[in-house]
């Protein structure tokens, strides 16, 4: 009986190693995959570095872009106010212009009937 438990014994260690090489592998297949992963973020990470600089100078380019609008908005506003008070001039001469026009019409009107009368 000694040597069937021996081999009982044996075989269950055998299965339990096996079952342990098995283990290991997916544990170094799961490590290899974790490798792997952890290279593309430090690549992503370098890549990001990289671009850092870049978007600091484009984001200050933006702010001055930002400042320069505005301060074409203000000038915008401020010819938008002088060209409405010229239209609202405009508006006055036409209806001067309006008023003489019918005036020396009536004038001439007026003449025209003791001339030809």
């Amino acid at each position: 009986m000694k040597k069937t438990n021996k081999i009982i014994s044996e075989r269950e260690t055998r299965v339990l190693l096996e079952n342990m090489y098995s283990d290991i592998n997916k544990i170094a297949e799961g490590q290899s995959l974790t490798d792997s992963r952890l290279s593309g973020l430090e690549k992503t990470v370098f890549e990001l570095i990289e671009v850092k600089p870049e978007i600091k100078t484009i984001s200050m380019a933006v702010m001055e872009l930002s400042s320069d609008v505005k301060a074409i908005d203000t000038r915008l506003s401020a010819v938008d106010s002088r060209l409405n008070a010229v239209d609202t001039r405009l508006k006055v001469v036409e209806k001067k212009l309006d008023e003489n026009l019918d005036r020396h019409e009536k004038r001439i009107a007026k003449l025209e009937n003791k001339v030809f009368a």
